[in-house]
């Protein structure tokens, strides 16, 4: 049997699912690089800042294959009723971890999570994560909930620093998300100076890809306002 289809069928059986448990599963399955390249996207759109794959959705869990090019990012997010999963990472990846309360969002963590570690997905948990490497790459990503119908992480928020709001959205994390993919908007989000300039500069490659130069503009006026002692006022 092959890999995904194994963790799909392990996970279906269980009467009683924790994240420990999931990455029991995916560990013994064994998956590799090989197992995900069918479900590669790696030509995705220019305004869907990663290649996702969705590869099972059930009663209560779902699967899905990232692709990351160069410079590929998600926005900060959450992962909506998601309660338990986990995800596989196959190459060093970029991951920045947040604490998020109310309409405030903060950067506690940046690290690299290692090639082959297979890490717990916990309820609430806001982060970021993506590809600051020379190399293509992909990712193994498992979200479920015991209480919840599929798919359990619609209903996530992402956070758009650059447009000071929050988006209710399907479950997908893109940079600048378009309309069709959220569900509601909610203004007034804010962050401290570090937490801001961390993350525009990982969003600055993003739009300049994507050809929106006005943004581009307004992305380094924000950086140089937060530089000591400068007072100007941005557009």
């Amino acid at each position: 049997m092959k890999p995904l289809q194994q963790i799909i069928d392990r996970i279906s059986q269980e009467k009683f699912i924790n994240s420990s448990r999931v990455v029991e599963i995916v560990k013994k399955a064994s998956v590799s690089s090989s197992d995900l390249l069918p479900h590669a996207n790696f030509h995705h759109p220019l305004n869907e800042s990663y290649g996702r794959a969705k590869i099972f959705e059930g009663e209560n869990f779902g699967v899905y294959v990232m692709s990351w090019n160069p410079g590929d990012f998600t926005a900060i997010h959450s992962h909506g009723h998601t309660q338990w999963g986990a995800v596989l990472f196959l190459s060093n990846t970029n991951h920045r971890i947040y604490t998020a309360k109310d309409k405030s969002v903060k950067l506690i963590d940046d690290q690299t999570i290692c090639a082959g570690s297979l890490i717990p997905i916990r309820e609430g948990f806001v982060h970021a994560m993506g590809n600051l490497s020379n190399e293509p790459f992909q990712s193994l990503h498992i979200y479920g909930a015991s209480n919840y119908s599929s798919p359990t992480n619609t209903d996530s928020l992402v956070y758009q620093l650059e447009y000071e709001r929050m988006r209710i959205t399907d479950g997908r994390a893109f940079i600048n998300i378009d309309d069709s993919y959220a569900k509601k908007d909610i203004p007034g989000l804010v962050a401290d100076d570090e937490t801001m300039m961390d993350y525009l500069q990982i969003i600055r490659p993003f739009y300049q890809r994507a050809g929106d130069y006005e943004m581009v503009n307004h992305l380094d006026c924000l950086i140089t306002l937060k530089e000591p002692n400068n007072k100007n006022i941005c557009p």
